[in-house]
């Protein structure tokens, strides 16, 4: 296996929409959620428009030069993605902690190739961009991974155990892991075969081994089972 990155760019657009391709689990929403950007509705739609749709608007973005993204490739074939965003384009400035420039939003990896280091080379190559476009503080929102392997609950039902949260079977969050920093969070246990098991933000190591710093714990959001989610963690360092 051989990594390599790219910028996205109308050179790269194809590689793009192979990697956002239809039953992904993520290829309808184009990476458009963080961007200071008008969405296309989901409103009856079925999920192949709402691909083609967000992937119009994306394509839009990448030709006016205001997308910008790292593509990580295993011999040509893109297996991995990270959105990086320039404050003025970042959609979600409440929930950024005030001062950085850029914002590494989103990591997407094909499943196949999870535990490979894509992801690290895709923020060490969001990291080398953002220097090159005149740098600044850069911002990420981490999850914390349990760090041991997820135990089998000993009945049924959602229902906490010993500082864990099981639901539907499975092991779901640990709670008070210490983070060097911030101190408890909320960790999650990560699946290496589902989307919902894989952190889109990137993990609290993988942003440490890249120089970032623990600085905060986000508030968690007021909605309906805000509780049964892991803490995101503002991750920092300056280019």
């Amino acid at each position: 296996m051989v990594l390599k990155a790219k910028e996205l760019s109308t050179r790269t657009w194809d590689d793009f929409e192979t990697l956002f391709a239809e039953g992904t689990g993520w290829g309808r929403c184009g990476c458009l959620f963080a961007l200071h950007v008008r969405r296309p509705p989901s409103r009856r739609r079925t999920w192949a428009e709402q691909r083609e749709a967000s992937l119009g608007t994306m394509r839009g973005l990448v030709e006016q030069g205001r997308s910008q993204g790292i593509l990580v490739y295993d011999h040509g074939t893109p297996v991995g993605w990270c959105q990086f965003v320039p404050k003025d384009e970042l959609r979600l400035t409440d929930v950024a902690a005030a001062g950085a420039a850029w914002f590494v939003t989103c990591f997407v990896t094909d499943p196949r190739y999870r535990g490979h280091g894509v992801t690290g080379v895709a923020l060490r190559a969001a990291v080398e961009a953002i220097s090159r476009k005149g740098g600044g503080i850069v911002e990420g929102h981490a999850t914390a991974i349990a760090p041991e392997p997820p135990p089998k609950p000993e009945q049924r039902g959602t229902h906490i155990q010993d500082d864990i949260l099981f639901s539907g079977g499975k092991a779901r969050f640990r709670y008070r892991v210490e983070v060097e920093g911030v101190g408890p969070v909320t960790a999650m246990y990560r699946s290496p075969r589902s989307m919902h098991g894989a952190p889109l933000g990137g993990t609290v190591d993988l942003y440490r081994r890249e120089g970032f710093e623990a600085l905060e714990v986000l508030p968690r959001p007021s909605r309906k089972f805000a509780e049964f989610m892991a803490d995101r963690i503002v991750m920092r360092r300056s280019v």
